[in-house]
């Protein structure tokens, strides 16, 4: 039996190297390869010719809660969009940091700009039913 006439060729091992490197080149030149996709190989990527350069992150930045002023009150919300349903949670701290309110809600599916829309707007109407004017 002839197991040259029963080969794929294109199964032969340079022609898969080359249809792999040239599929990273497309993706490179595309832009559509960007420095996490090599996270852990980068010296891989070296050798099909391309540079990375990391971006310039800043530094991590400590923030700290601050109570409010006394005889007012400070809400702090957070929203978020997974697999495209959005949600937030919200809580409202008097002077001494206190909770005065837990809320949660969930909008469905929508962007996040939406979501943020609708929590100022819940925001809004939650501070009104509980009376609480120095926000």
């Amino acid at each position: 039996m002839n197991d040259a006439k029963y080969q794929d060729i294109s199964m032969e091992p340079r022609r898969i190297i080359w249809r792999v490197y040239h599929t990273i080149s497309l993706l490179h030149t595309s832009c559509l390869f960007l420095v996490i996709h090599w996270q852990g190989d980068m010296d891989i990527a070296s050798l099909f010719g391309i540079s990375l350069t990391i971006p310039f992150l800043p530094p991590p930045v400590l923030v700290y809660w601050h109570t409010p002023p006394v005889g007012s009150y400070k809400i702090n919300t957070d929203r978020c969009v997974k697999d495209g349903f959005a949600s937030r949670v919200e809580i409202i701290r008097d002077s001494s940091g206190q909770c005065v309110h837990i809320f949660f809600s969930s909008y469905g599916e929508c962007p996040i700009l939406q979501a943020e829309l609708w929590a100022i707007l819940d925001d809004i109407i939650i501070a009104q039913r509980i009376i609480l004017s120095n926000l």
